[in-house]
Parts: C-alpha cells; sequence; structure tokens
C-alpha cells in the first residue's frame, strides 16, 4: 500500500459512513397514524387524482362541498386542506404529504436519491358539522412520476 492511499482512505470510508446515515425527520403537526376506525363510503367519489411530477392535481366534480378534510396517499401519508368546493381544481405539492413518522412521500426531482412513489390509492377524510369522519374513496387516474 503507497502512502498516498493510506491518506485517501479513511476518507473514503468516512464518506461511505457520512452516506449510509440519514437522521429521522423534525415532527410534523400533520404526522398521523391511518384511521383504521373510521366510517367508509362504499361507493367511490367522482374526483379524479392525477400526478404530474411532483405535484397531484384534483377535481371536485360532485355535487358536494367538503370543509376542512384530509388527503391521504397510498392509505400511509397525509396532507390536510382547508376546503375543497364543488368545481375547484387543487394541485397539492407531493412532498408535502408526510407518514405519521413525518417522513414525507417520495415525490422524485432532480435531485431525489431513491425512485419516486407511485400513487396506488388516494381518499378524502372530511367530515359535516356535527358528523363523525368518513373516508372517500377517489380515483387515481395517473399515479406514476413522469
Amino acid at each position: 500500500m503507497t502512502p498516498h492511499s493510506r491518506c485517501i482512505l479513511p476518507v473514503v470510508f468516512f464518506g461511505a459512513f457520512l452516506a449510509g446515515c440519514r437522521s429521522a425527520p423534525d415532527p410534523s403537526p400533520n404526522a398521523r397514524d391511518y384511521p383504521a376506525q373510521v366510517n367508509r363510503n362504499p361507493t367511490t367519489l367522482d374526483i379524479q387524482v392525477a400526478r404530474s411530477g411532483r405535484h397531484a392535481s384534483m377535481t371536485n366534480t360532485t355535487a358536494r362541498e367538503f370543509g376542512p378534510s384530509t388527503v391521504w396517499i397510498n392509505r400511509w401519508y397525509s396532507l390536510p386542506i382547508d376546503s375543497f368546493r364543488i368545481g375547484e381544481t387543487v394541485t397539492l405539492p407531493l412532498f408535502e404529504f408526510v407518514d405519521m413518522y413525518s417522513y414525507t412521500f417520495r415525490a422524485g426531482g432532480f435531485f431525489a436519491t431513491e425512485n419516486p412513489d407511485t400513487i396506488v390509492s388516494c381518499e378524502l377524510e372530511s367530515a359535516a358539522p356535527g358528523e363523525p369522519a368518513t373516508m372517500y374513496p377517489l380515483v387515481v387516474v395517473k399515479g406514476s412520476y413522469d
């Protein structure tokens, strides 16, 4: 082993060690567990969810307005929304969806170190005033990263 390689070797090992470390994210106020014990609407709502890069868009084509709600992706990641009016289209940044441990949805992008997640299912958790929360399944028309 040459003297030059003796100096380089510790630097390489230290760099590999740092690359393998991943710290826990800061706790998010939106982090929560998927609600297993919630009313479920058996009918899928006519709200289509389409992914475009690092965002997901959905349009409320139902005849119902939703107040404060939570959008769930893949029964794991959630994002609260203020309201969802009739005919409104909302575009949600996928990197703002968090799981119960405050880890974010892998939305992809130029600097992403891992493959982006696919949207397999999307649900809207909402409650009318004075009513218990209900989970509404939505239609995912385009769930993969383009």
